[in-house]
């Protein structure tokens, strides 16, 4: 409903305003009436109405008086002020233009003039609502384009002065991730865009359950394209007031959100680190959970990767160490064994011990890449093994998933040893520039293309200095700026068109690679204002 403040010192005057026409009908609430300027400028404060009716001839504070008083007020810039006089006084309405009156109404007032006045208010206030969605969709997206490389650990000192700038002061930091649970087959089974649905069902719990500003939240952070999360930048600020007990306030708050929605999700905690620049030390263990997402199998509301427990001693290390050594010599069959040893240990170990096991496991398979290219970079390694090698794996499937990851992975590094031709990687992208529209993956281009996935992508980002997830996005974005410039068809068969099935996707996207909404962009194009 739109507020609206009516203030005349004739009170007569206000009931018949009031009841001249039907405003709830209209999408109108009358939210107060005051009998002089005075009144009505605490009555603003209080309500903030977008829409005031006052007469210009009032005692202790006149109309005009009330609206300079209010124009002089930032907080007050989007009330409609229309002003209602018993006089033809051309003196009085041009002041009241130049202080920016929405209109002017004379008295005895007309029926249909004042439906026509809040016609024009309601288009306002509607404007009003998309603009803001979208300035705020733009700075959310300007944040989350400087969060993530701090999230990853590869970020500069402008990324962490945007984050300060929106987070303000923040002590004992933690990463967080709260995601569907992928590894559920009431999740695994649906399509993308369903899940997508799920996500931002997601989201928005996040927001009402935590406190904190919009900013600590991050839609879809994750390398892994086959996870569905919200990421979460939690520190002790968010703990409500005269609460001490950390660990059980978030144990609560976890509940609840498990509780508030009715599909499958999982709650990531990394350890508590003293500041955004170390953020990426909290992040990692919870990024290696989602992408050995191994453990839990079907049990209820297991969290996983839990910062707020101690560390705990992980497999013997010469299991590990034998399975790395098995992985290098590209030995499937002694890999077949190792993995068996590995796996075995694993089942049998308490949740929380996975994530350390892991993480040594990473690390030595990470080592493996940079022996055989030491400018390899890291973090693409853990991207791609994300991705494209540690593919779904399950933990009810006797280790034959664990066992292929590990070929796939020492396959991977036959790959890296032997190289491959630059001419591979202009026919990819000329496949990308073709056929943008459709659901194209690495691990799909990797099949037809006959080439290891994960090198693939790899090779790619140093070829054209870019993922191939984010030229995909660009050359999706560049084909959509031309689909609004030359056609009129709607933001979201637009979407469709170049290759995104969720137009909030898209939206996103496009904010992210040209710095406005699709609707803005035509806008500009077309000239229009």
């Amino acid at each position: 409903m739109i507020k609206v403040l009516l203030v005349d010192d004739e009170y007569f005057i206000m009931q018949g305003l009031a009841k001249l026409v039907d405003w709830e009908e209209n999408g109108f609430e009358i939210v107060g009436m005051a009998g002089n300027g005075a009144e009505a400028l605490e009555l603003i404060k209080a309500e903030h109405p977008q829409l005031v009716i006052a007469d210009i001839r009032m005692p202790v504070m006149n109309g005009l008086e009330l609206l300079e008083t209010i124009r002089n007020e930032k907080d007050f810039d989007d009330i409609s002020y229309v002003i209602l006089s018993g006089y033809n006084d051309f003196e009085y309405a041009r002041r009241a233009l130049l202080s920016g009156c929405f209109d002017y109404m004379l008295k005895p007032i007309d029926k249909d003039d004042l439906l026509g006045i809040m016609e024009r208010v309601r288009e306002k206030y509607e404007s009003n609502i998309i603009k803001t969605r979208e300035e705020k969709q733009k700075l959310l997206a300007l944040f989350a384009r400087n969060a993530i490389p701090v999230i990853l650990g590869k970020f500069d000192n402008e990324n962490i002065r945007m984050m300060k700038k929106y987070l303000g002061e923040c002590t004992g930091i933690r990463y967080v991730s709260v995601e569907l649970d992928t590894a559920r087959k009431s999740i695994r089974v649906l399509d993308d865009e369903k899940k997508r649905e799920l996500q931002k069902i997601l989201y928005g719990k996040c927001l009402n359950l935590f406190a904190g500003n919009e900013f600590r939240y991050i839609f879809d952070v994750s390398l892994n394209s086959d996870n569905y999360d919200v990421g979460i930048i939690y520190s002790k600020e968010m703990l409500p007031p005269g609460v001490t007990d950390e660990e059980r306030f978030f144990e609560e708050q976890k509940e609840r959100l498990i509780e508030s929605v009715d599909f499958r999700i999982r709650v990531l905690a990394g350890p508590a680190v003293a500041d955004l620049s170390h953020l990426s030390e909290s992040s990692r263990p919870v990024l290696l959970a989602q992408s050995f997402h191994f453990i839990g199998g079907e049990r209820e509301k297991e969290f996983e990767g839990d910062g707020f427990k101690k560390d705990v001693t992980p497999l013997s290390r010469k299991t590990i160490e034998a399975l790395i050594r098995a992985v290098e010599s590209n030995d499937h069959a002694e890999i077949e064994k190792q993995s068996a040893v590995f796996y075995g240990g694993l089942t049998g170990s308490e949740t929380r011990t996975v994530g350390p096991q892991f993480d040594y496991l990473m690390y030595g398979l990470i080592e493996l890449a940079m022996a055989i290219d030491s400018l390899i970079d890291q973090q693409e390694v853990l991207e791609f093994i994300s991705d494209y090698t540690f593919d779904k794996v399950a933990i009810d499937d006797g280790g034959a998933k664990m066992t292929k990851m590990m070929i796939d992975y020492s396959d991977y590094l036959v790959e890296l040893r032997r190289g491959r031709p630059g001419g591979l990687l202009k026919d990819v992208a000329n496949d990308i520039e073709k056929n943008f529209a459709e659901n194209l993956t690495l691990k799909e281009m990797g099949k037809k293309y006959f080439i290891n996935a994960a090198y693939l992508g790899q090779t790619f980002k140093k070829q054209y200095g870019e993922s191939f997830k984010d030229y995909l996005n660009k050359v999706r974005i560049k084909n959509a700026e031309e689909l609004l410039i030359h056609t009129d068809l709607k933001i979201v068969d637009v979407a469709e068109r170049v290759g995104y099935r969720d137009v909030d996707y898209f939206i996103d996207k496009f904010i992210s690679l040209k710095g406005c909404t699709p609707a803005k962009f035509r806008k500009q194009v077309n000239g229009e204002r």
